[in-house]
C-alpha cells in the first residue's frame, strides 16, 4: 500500500484509486483508510464525506489503526463533522497503544495544546521524541517547529535545523520547504541560496507545486543560480501540467517575452486570462488582469480594445493595489481611452502609481500642471 501515497503525492489519483479498489476486494484492512482519503479529498472520485467516514469505520472494524487516526483527525479539525476533542484524543491514544505510524505525533500535538487532555510541554516533547525514534516524519518536523518557537530549549535553532534536515532525508516536503525558506532569507542561519534551491528542487521532484514555481522563479530571476529561461520553463511547465493557477502567469511571461520558448503573444494572453479566472491569490489575479489589459491597450496578440483594457485595469485594482494598473488606468483617463476623459482623475492615478514605484515611460506627470483651483491640464 506504500505505492498509494507515492501516487497521491505525484497527483496520479487514478492509479491510487485502482490499487485501493483491488486491495479492498482482497479485504486488505489498510486499503480502507486510503480509499477514505480519496473520497475525503475528492481525488479521482467525487468528494463524499459520508463515503470517507464509511471507509474509515470499516478500517476501524478491521483493526487498521491508520483508520483510527484518520477518524481522529476528523474529530480534531471539526470541519467535516462536529468537533469532539475527547473522541479524537481517545482514537489517537488507541492508535498509539498499538504503535500506529504518526500516532506519537498526534498525541504530542494534543498534549502540547491541551486538546482533550491536560496541556504539557514536556509530555508533548516526549511524544515527538518517541515518534522521532520511529522515524515518523510528522513528529520530527513537529519537534523542529517546537524548538524554533520556544526559548526553553538550549541551542534550539541548531537542533531545529538538524531535525529539519533529518526530516528532509525522509522526503518531508514541509521540511524541505522550511529549509529552503531558512537558507533563502538568512534570518536564523547563514544565507545559502544554492542549498535553498536544492531543497526546493527536491520538494518539486516530490510533487510540490509551490516548489516548482519557486525553482522556476530562481532560474527566471537568477536567485542563487545563473538565469536560465529554459530551466525556468521546465519547472513552470511541471506546475502547469497539474493546472496550478500561479503557473499560468509565469508561462504567460515566458511566452510574451520569448524567454526559453518561442514568442507567442496569443498563447501568452490565453495563459494570463486563465490565471485571472482561476487563481485565488490576489497579487496573481491583479498581475494577470494587468497583463491582459496592457495587451488590449496596445493590441499585442489580440485586437486593441480600450474599453476592455480599462475594465481589466480596474479588475486588477479590485484584487490588490498594483502600481502598474494605476499607471495605465491614469493613461486611460488622461487620453479618454475606454472612459470619458478626466485628466484630474488620471493625474491622481499617476500619483498613486508613482507612490508605488511604477515608472511612467511617457513622463506624463511632467506634462501636467495643477492650477490654483486644483484643476489639472497639460502644460502649454
Amino acid at each position: 500500500m506504500k505505492d498509494i501515497d507515492k501516487y497521491i503525492n505525484k497527483h496520479q489519483y487514478k492509479k491510487a484509486y485502482n490499487i485501493c479498489y483491488k486491495a479492498i476486494l482482497k479485504r486488505d484492512a489498510k486499503a480502507y483508510k486510503h480509499m477514505g482519503d480519496l473520497y475525503l479529498a475528492g481525488y479521482f472520485v467525487e468528494k463524499n464525506l459520508n463515503k470517507a467516514i464509511e471507509y474509515y469505520k470499516k478500517g476501524i472494524e478491521a483493526q487498521d489503526y491508520d483508520s483510527y487516526i484518520a477518524m481522529g483527525v476528523l474529530f480534531l479539525e471539526g470541519n467535516a463533522i462536529k468537533r469532539d476533542l475527547e473522541e479524537a484524543y481517545n482514537l489517537f491514544l488507541e492508535a498509539h497503544m498499538n504503535n500506529a505510524i504518526n500516532a506519537s505525533f498526534y498525541m504530542g500535538y494534543m498534549t502540547l495544546n491541551g486538546l482533550g487532555c491536560i496541556e504539557s510541554f514536556d509530555e508533548a516533547e516526549r511524544f515527538f521524541l518517541e515518534g522521532r525514534e520511529k522515524h515518523e516524519v510528522k513528529s520530527i518536523y513537529a519537534l523542529a517547529s517546537l524548538y524554533l518557537k520556544t526559548n526553553t530549549i538550549s541551542n534550539n535553532v541548531i537542533k531545529a535545523i538538524s531535525l529539519l534536515k533529518e526530516a528532509a532525508e525522509l522526503n518531508s516536503i514541509r521540511a524541505l520547504k522550511k529549509l529552503g525558506d531558512i537558507y533563502f532569507t538568512g534570518e536564523i542561519a547563514d544565507m545559502d541560496l544554492e542549498y535553498a534551491l536544492s531543497c526546493n528542487k527536491r520538494a518539486a521532484e516530490l510533487g510540490d507545486l509551490e516548489s516548482m514555481i519557486n525553482v522556476g522563479e530562481a532560474y527566471y530571476y537568477g536567485d542563487g543560480v545563473n538565469i536560465c529561461y529554459n530551466k525556468a520553463y521546465k519547472y513552470f511547465n511541471m506546475a502547469l501540467k497539474h493546472n496550478f493557477p500561479q503557473a499560468y502567469n509565469r508561462m504567460g511571461d515566458l511566452l510574451f517575452f520569448g524567454r526559453g520558448v518561442k514568442k507567442d503573444l496569443i498563447k501568452a494572453y490565453e495563459y494570463y486570462m486563465e490565471a485571472a479566472l482561476s487563481c485565488e491569490v490576489s497579487e496573481e489575479v491583479a498581475y494577470s488582469y494587468f497583463c491582459c489589459g496592457k495587451m488590449r491597450y496596445y493590441g499585442e496578440g489580440v485586437q486593441r480594445d480600450y474599453d476592455i483594457a480599462f475594465e481589466f485595469f480596474k479588475k486588477s485594482l479590485d484584487a490588490t493595489d498594483l502600481g502598474l494598473s494605476h499607471l495605465y488606468l491614469g493613461k486611460c483617463y488622461i487620453y479618454g481611452y475606454g472612459v470619458e476623459q478626466n485628466i484630474k482623475q488620471g493625474y491622481e492615478e499617476l500619483l498613486k502609481a508613482q507612490a508605488l514605484g511604477s515608472i511612467d515611460d511617457e513622463n506624463l506627470l511632467d506634462m501636467l500642471v495643477v492650477d490654483m483651483d486644483g484643476n489639472v491640464g497639460f502644460k502649454n
